[in-house]
């Protein structure tokens, strides 16, 4: 039988051995985050030649083993491991979980929110913030009125001299305007979307009749016309009737005409070359 001293005693020894574990847990996850910290560095720096040089079997589809061995090989030169890490990375990266990643798969996504961040001005929001931060550094530091060390100097120095919490602090409306561009550019898409769909719609209504009766027959172009609530040809007032008659009318008419013009110039011929006296 234990006795009250000895279950208090082995209650603090519990605790004292959850309260380890859960440091070691604590400090496994920095460890992971640093890691993976690491690695989206590396990436970033060449995202096509991280790929090139990962896929040794150089066919455009990288598999887990080509993605661990580049994880590996990446973190070695920190003397950091992260095998478990480089496996979810991949898990994340295969979206359609056939096995393999494409180039495509690897690169488009990157090029997408590098056009999404473009979009949102990120580059000079940054520097605007980091304005602040250097200005905010710079004005805790008694600087001297007669020192003659450059804006461009001082500025690199407080840079070099922000603590993470500076930082930190200076990016936090960073996420604020990120989500702010993403709203904006999903009622784009809804506003495209939707006048798609209205296309879409007109068109089966015929509605677009004009555009393509431009290579189609006069029936069709008239319809055209009266599909989008304009005049025909032969109902506009601004219109001749003779430019827009029936083509076998016209054609009578041109008809009628040459003949009335070869009448004349037979008649025109007889009375030249008739005998003088003679009545033409």
């Amino acid at each position: 039988m234990y006795g009250a001293a000895d279950l208090s005693a082995m209650a603090r020894m519990g605790a004292a051995g959850s309260t380890a574990l859960k440091g070691e847990d604590a400090a496994d996850l920095d460890q992971s985050k640093d890691s993976l910290a690491l690695l989206r560095e590396h990436i970033a720096k060449s995202p096509e030649d991280f790929f090139a040089s990962a896929n040794v079997a150089h066919n455009g589809l990288l598999t887990l083993e080509e993605w661990e061995a580049a994880c590996a090989r990446a973190l070695a030169v920190f003397g950091r491991e992260a095998p478990e890490l480089a496996r979810e990375m991949f898990g994340q990266l295969d979206q359609n979980k056939d096995g393999a990643v494409s180039r495509e798969e690897f690169l488009d996504m990157r090029s997408a929110i590098r056009l999404f961040l473009k979009g949102a001005n990120t580059q000079e929001l940054i520097v605007e913030m980091f304005v602040g931060a250097v200005t905010a550094h710079l004005a805790k530091t008694s600087q001297p009125h007669d020192d003659d060390t450059s804006v461009a100097d001082k500025t690199l120095g407080a840079l070099m001299s922000l603590e993470m919490a500076e930082i930190h602090e200076a990016v936090t409306p960073l996420s604020k305007v990120l989500h702010e561009h993403t709203e904006q550019v999903r009622r784009e898409h809804q506003k495209r979307d939707k006048a798609q769909a209205q296309f879409q719609h007109d068109k089966a209504e015929g509605k677009f009749c004009l555009p393509a009766a431009a290579f189609g027959s006069k029936a069709e172009f008239h319809k055209g016309l009266e599909v989008r609530g304009a005049n025909t040809p032969a109902s506009s007032p601004s219109v001749t009737h003779a430019a827009h008659a029936p083509a076998h009318s016209r054609m009578m008419h041109t008809n009628t005409h040459a003949r009335a013009h070869t009448h004349k110039h037979a008649h025109t011929r007889a009375h030249t070359n008739a005998p003088i006296g003679q009545p033409s």
